[in-house]
């Protein structure tokens, strides 16, 4: 005759006491996206690229790794939040920034002049 108890047959097992129940998980997991903000860095050239930070880092850490990732210099690139210029020492939160806001990079030009024809 064959034992119908399955009790001890739980893949995970019944004695895992440090394992959290699903819903905790789950709100942890919400409370961290919470946290969160995804931005979009876009170039003149409309190349893209995505940081996930934290709400209340300032937006230099992310100006920085932006500036590194594309080997560009600090000092030649200006960015912009809804057309004005970005403070970095303030933060996601602070400009009121939502998940998939744009942050534009325009590299600055130095040298050139205005043509006018007379």
């Amino acid at each position: 005759m064959e034992n119908q108890d399955h009790s001890n047959q739980h893949p995970e097992g019944n004695n895992n006491n440090n394992a959290a129940p699903a819903p905790v998980k789950a709100e942890a997991a919400a409370a961290l996206s919470a946290q969160q903000i995804s931005l979009k860095v876009v170039n003149a050239d409309g190349a893209e690229m995505f940081f996930k930070i934290k709400r209340g880092t300032q937006l230099k850490k992310l100006i920085d790794a932006y500036c590194k990732k594309q080997g560009i210099s600090r000092s030649s690139v200006r960015f912009l939040f809804d057309g004005a210029p970005i403070d970095e020492s303030k933060t996601p939160e602070d400009l009121g920034m939502e998940d998939d806001d744009v942050i534009d990079a325009m590299v600055e030009q130095t040298g050139g002049s205005v043509m006018r024809h007379l």
